[in-house]
């Protein structure tokens, strides 16, 4: 009989979820560096819970070489805690909040109540190696404390990992992480369109024609450094390719962990039409690969485009069809060090719109498309700088969209490339419309 005891304590234990107070507590403890653990639970009515974290901080004295890269409230272990439905953050641990304990240097604790609403929620703990130099009170280098950093060995990081915790006490059920993950999964395929999973140099697309309008909520998540976005998504009104909502620098709020970390969070109206919605990343910092402290939400790395019950319709969403606007010319997708030439024929004087998509900095462009007759030679358009505005990602990513009149007859389209930044060979950041780097010329009149 006592056999069985120790064996059921045992498998109890070992699911990381104990039993305190007529209530289950969950548990996440000895997280390595670069991994996140993660766990839920629920409460099913308004409580006040227990939570026992610790983890690792800086105090004052160490001073970051690079903001975007650090954790706003300075800690490299740490804990929060999410509300899963909404997705907000509803504790953390930061330097404030916590005491110095441990064994080791830098070792961090919290201990206190936090009252919630009734609800579902998911817990974090996370580790990562700090990178940082580190100053004296004067603000000069220490070499001391340099030397410190540096002759900390395995010891140092196996003792956070030991001593690392988060048990939250007092909630009415748990979830382990595949179960936390299958209900993130649940609240994505709720949604008209959701694009996550994503990985480094990632490009997705997801189109949908909307037969009546609509209200919507976006939720997005992405980095942003230096006002420059690296990661980040776009809706295009498909049939004219014009952008509807974008994730810009200036509309962004900090998203948790390393500062380069964004949100995004707005409503927005959608009338009848055709659209797209875009997710790019570049080289580095995705889910599975972060180069600095990931988001409180990582899963929801990318954006997802939700209806809003009472002002959307479910059954007004349908597959993508395709744009009613005839394309007269396309060339896209271009690369680099290429010369094109494609050409069309007008039975009448037609209105036409060009779309556009190339490089240009100091006012000259060298990627970039122009129309000539192709009877007289006479070039009838140019995709000159002054004609172009910013196309998202890096400065020097420009974009024409306008509309001429044509005279009935023949006409040639050219775009030219340099040798670099361009489709699916960016030295730089995307444009929000990648796949669109070229011409592309329009019928305007029915």
């Amino acid at each position: 009989m006592k056999s069985a005891y120790y064996l059921a304590c045992l498998l109890l234990f070992s699911t990381g979820f104990l039993m305190a107070q007529g209530h289950v507590s969950l548990e996440l403890t000895r997280v390595r560096f670069d991994e996140i653990k993660v766990g839920g639970f629920d409460l099913r009515q308004p409580r006040t819970i227990r939570i026992d974290a610790v983890g690792g901080g800086y105090d004052n004295v160490a001073k970051k070489y690079n903001e975007g890269f650090h954790d706003r409230f300075n800690m490299f272990v740490y804990a929060w805690i999410l509300n899963a439905e909404s997705r907000e953050l509803v504790w953390r641990m930061t330097i404030d909040n916590t005491q110095k304990t441990g064994p080791v240097e830098l070792m961090r604790a919290f201990t206190g109540d936090l009252n919630l609403p009734a609800g579902r929620y998911e817990a974090y703990l996370y580790a990562r190696r700090p990178r940082t130099i580190i100053f004296d009170e004067g603000g000069l280098p220490s070499i001391k404390e340099i030397l410190k950093r540096l002759l900390r060995g395995d010891e140092w990081e196996e003792a956070f990992k030991e001593e690392s915790l988060l048990r939250i006490s007092g909630v009415d059920e748990v979830y382990s992480n595949a179960e936390v993950l299958q209900q993130q999964r649940d609240i994505q395929s709720r949604a008209v369109v959701a694009i996550n999973d994503l990985t480094s140099s990632d490009s997705r697309e997801k189109r949908f024609t909307l037969s009546r309008p609509g209200e919507f909520q976006i939720y997005a998540v992405g980095e942003v450094l230096d006002n420059q976005v690296y990661d980040y998504g776009w809706i295009l009104e498909e049939d004219r390719r014009q952008k509807v909502w974008e994730m810009s620098s200036d509309k962004s709020v900090y998203a948790g962990g390393a500062n380069k970390n964004q949100q995004w969070r707005t409503t927005l109206a959608l009338p009848a039409g055709n659209y797209s919605v875009h997710y790019m990343t570049d080289g580095s910092h995705a889910p599975g690969d972060w180069n600095a402290n990931p988001p409180y939400d990582p899963a929801f790395w990318g954006v997802m485009l939700t209806g809003i019950p009472g002002k959307f319709d479910p059954g007004s969403v349908a597959e993508y069809q395709k744009p009613a606007q005839p394309r007269l010319l396309e060339i896209t997708g271009v690369g680099n060090q290429r010369y094109i030439q494609e050409g069309f024929t007008l039975s009448r004087q037609t209105t036409v719109r060009i779309y556009a998509l190339g490089e240009g900095s100091g006012r000259r462009m060298v990627d970039y498309g122009w129309i000539e007759n192709a009877y007289t030679g006479e070039k009838i358009w140019e995709m000159t700088y002054d004609r172009t505005r910013h196309a998202g990602g890096a400065d020097k990513n420009r974009m024409a969209d306008e509309t001429i009149v044509l005279a009935p007859g023949a006409y040639w389209v050219y775009y030219v490339s340099d040798d670099s930044h361009a489709y699916r060979d960016w030295n730089a950041a995307a444009p929000r419309d990648p796949g669109a780097w070229g011409i592309t010329i329009y019928a305007e009149d029915p």
